[in-house]
């Protein structure tokens, strides 16, 4: 910006000596079209001037968004504004979520894209079983299309909407032989897009949003284990009792972690689903386990497809069980094992049970979620996430979602 600013001071002092030069002395030909060029130059100097200080401003601005975390030591994080007015709720208006920068710059993309009549958005909170659930939707809408879920992986099936791959590209030009598509996402209610949010526009659209909410003890053991997993690609050097259960918990937005805090997450989704039923349905984790099932048959209903036969939904139910789903190629994410992106130690399928925490969490940890979680959200719009539904083997806990 110096070099510029000093190159444009040059040309336009130069320039303006030899065109007043050339007027003393009659000279109307090349020294005035020299300096007449020089001038221009000037002219063009300043307005590069302007866009590269616009640009170093703008940088400054970003940079002074980003914020690290030495327990991330490959992520940056960014707090974004989560407007919650479209919620309807009784909370305040708006709050902080924790992004990362990869999901931050793809807000706006995100906010604008076009929603097609028949759009099936399935979100959760991260590690709330949101893999499983994508299968069961993903076959129960395209009719047990085995052959496609045998053959293409669900990351190709199922974009992630803000992640940067497969991305907004691949969710827009649509590749995949299927009269709906089927987008992922993490996203808070506030921050998916504006067809989907907006009352009169999603009437329009005809969208469907399916949110899963799971326990906040399973969840954030899964969360954590998860990015201990993913610890070469992200950095996470955190432990459990010392660092991930206060960052989980912590309310004040000062510790980041990816797409938190939970308790807004959740409570924004629940409200919707209770002011718009039929647009956004509101699953628990713990329900799906308890009656799988039953659960296939309401979101039958609510996608408004044809209702499938008991046969067909033992045979959903079991091509969706979590030890297939776990040995099957193309929804074990393996891949992400060939590149290096997770510890091999580790797999994106842990238990696949509700429940877990209670030979894993120790009561103080226990009580203090009950405090910080579970009873503010009961106070706060009446929903109750029950710890039951242990019996059934068709659950995951998986992948990255």
């Amino acid at each position: 910006l110096q070099v510029l600013r000093h190159t444009q001071h040059r040309l336009l002092s130069t320039g303006r000596t030899v065109l007043s030069q050339s007027r003393q002395t009659n000279k109307s030909g090349a020294d005035s079209k020299s300096a007449a060029a020089l001038i221009a130059a000037s002219a063009a100097a300043a307005t590069l001037g302007a866009v590269g200080f616009t640009c170093w401003r703008g940088h400054q601005q970003w940079k002074s968004k980003l914020v690290r975390d030495k327990k991330f030591e490959s992520v940056q994080f960014v707090k974004a504004e989560v407007d919650q007015s479209k919620a309807k709720s009784d909370a305040e208006s708006s709050y902080f979520c924790w992004l990362p920068t990869d999901v931050y710059r793809a807000l706006d993309g995100v906010a604008s894209m076009p929603v097609r009549s028949g759009d099936i958005f399935v979100v959760s909170f991260p590690k709330a079983g949101t893999t499983w659930l994508q299968e069961l939707v993903f076959m129960l809408a395209t009719d047990f299309d085995s052959k496609l879920a045998e053959t293409v992986s669900i990351e190709d099936r199922f974009p992630y909407l803000e992640y940067p791959y497969p991305g907004l590209a691949t969710i827009k030009r649509w590749p995949m032989n299927t009269s709906r598509r089927f987008i992922k996402s993490h996203l808070p209610w506030g921050l998916l897009p504006r067809s989907v949010v907006d009352d009169k526009l999603s009437k329009s659209s005809g969208a469907k949003v399916i949110y899963l909410a799971r326990c906040p003890k399973d969840t954030s053991i899964s969360y954590y284990h998860f990015l201990r997993m993913l610890s070469p690609l992200i950095g996470y050097t955190g432990d459990w009792s010392g660092d991930f259960v206060d960052r989980f918990l912590d309310s004040s937005g000062d510790r980041p972690l990816p797409y938190g805090p939970w308790l807004d997450h959740v409570e924004a989704f629940w409200r919707v689903s209770c002011d718009r039923p039929d647009r956004v349905m509101f699953l628990t984790y713990e329900e799906l386990m308890a009656d799988t099932a039953g659960c296939v048959i309401r979101i039958a209903r609510f996608l408004g497809v044809t209702e499938p036969s008991q046969r067909r939904v033992n045979e959903i139910v079991d091509f969706c069980n979590f030890h297939r789903m776990r040995l099957r190629p193309t929804t074990s994410y393996s891949w992400y094992r060939r590149y290096g992106a997770h510890d091999p130690r580790m797999g994106f399928y842990r238990a696949g049970r509700a429940g877990g925490w209670r030979s894993l969490m120790s009561a103080d940890e226990a009580a203090r979620f009950d405090a910080e979680l579970l009873e503010p959200l009961r106070a706060g719009c009446g929903l109750r996430l029950g710890e039951t539904g242990e019996k059934s083997p068709a659950a995951a806990d998986e992948g990255p979602s």
